[in-house]
């Protein structure tokens, strides 16, 4: 592990090994394409698999925490009439609540129009077989588009739910027609993403992988975006940013115990900076979460604004963003740096 202390030496002294942004291109935009409920925001193909996403999805987690039930069915209304067709969540957000109100405000009038996934957590294989059971009821479907096994922790958690069976539960749900497409999530360290991917090789199943995408991550230590996405674009997998905002981090505060009075946002960067690095990475979707009708509007304006920024560009944007660095709670999903 990089030590913290000799990583800030080397970006404070322009080492751009430590500070470049992965020098693959970004999949072309396809714009343009509309189906009978409207224009489309632009597409990008989801790796290898041949299907078209959004590349802006929203998040379910902050559709669920919206202050009450209306905000979030307007909250998916809005996503729909401003031409997102892609939604994910996970049962775990809220106990299901996200969950049931995809199944009750989504795929009843959408389901045809849209590209749905959602999340495993379990640890066993018949806790695997019950969340997948309970989430195509609560989100009122035959089947799910994309299934990820979620927030894969490490190289021994990755080891623990494979033998515990909960890989060979999500092939079955596959193989029944419960879910079209495998995936995996993690947002603590790209050893996870590794070891699962090689504990799959020869015979691997997956093809979309979410992980934080944003400039801070650009700015630390073992950076999925750095450092893992090369290695998942030659295995031709979608790459989905989740944390584009640091779990909204970015801003005066999040619900993880970060506050402060000099947010990134506004004080050293616009929103539309951050939207425009992220989309400029090679991801398929940006993964955000909006908790007001606002929020969504204000981002997806930033979206259809978009172009794609210079490698210049982009490492101007992480520069500023390295006093933060060691702000463990900025970023409460990542473990503490190494002293």
């Amino acid at each position: 592990m990089v030590k913290r202390r000799n990583f800030i030496k080397q970006i404070a002294a322009g080492s751009l090994a430590a500070l470049s942004v992965p020098r693959l291109l970004a999949a072309p935009l396809t714009t343009g394409k509309s189906d009978k409920l409207g224009d489309l925001l632009p597409t990008r193909p989801m790796g290898k698999t041949g299907v078209e996403l959004s590349i802006y999805c929203l998040g379910g987690y902050h559709v669920g925490r919206a202050k009450n039930e209306k905000v979030s069915q307007a909250m998916i209304e809005r996503g729909m009439e401003l031409g997102c067709r892609y939604y994910e969540t996970a049962w775990i957000y809220h106990d299901g609540y996200s969950e049931e109100l995809f199944g009750k405000y989504l795929t009843p009038k959408y389901r045809d129009q849209i590209f749905l996934a959602t999340k495993t957590n379990a640890k066993t294989a018949a806790g695997s077989k019950k969340q997948i059971e309970d989430s195509l009821r609560r989100m009122n479907c035959d089947q799910i588009d994309l299934l990820y096994m979620h927030a894969v922790r490490d190289p021994s958690d990755v080891d623990g739910r494979i033998a515990a069976g909960v890989l060979e539960v999500m092939l079955e749900a596959q193989q029944k027609g419960q879910v079209k497409y495998l995936g995996f999530t993690g947002h603590r360290m790209t050893s996870a993403q590794r070891r699962l991917m090689e504990r799959v090789a020869g015979k691997d199943p997956f093809v979309a992988v979410q992980i934080p995408v944003n400039p801070l991550d650009v700015a630390k230590p073992d950076s999925f975006t750095t450092a893992l996405i090369p290695e998942l674009h030659q295995r031709a997998y979608g790459v989905m940013g989740m944390k584009p905002l640091a779990g909204g981090g970015f801003f005066t505060g999040n619900e993880y115990g970060w506050e402060t009075d000099d947010p990134i946002i506004p004080n050293y960067l616009t929103l539309e900076d951050v939207i425009w690095f992220n989309l400029s990475q090679p991801i398929t979707s940006m993964v955000c979460g909006t908790e007001s009708v606002e929020h969504l509007d204000r981002n997806i304006e930033a979206v259809n604004r978009f172009a794609k920024l210079s490698m210049d560009d982009q490492e101007k944007i992480v520069k500023k963003l390295l006093k933060f660095v060691k702000t463990e709670r900025l970023e409460y999903y990542r473990p503490k740096l190494a002293p």
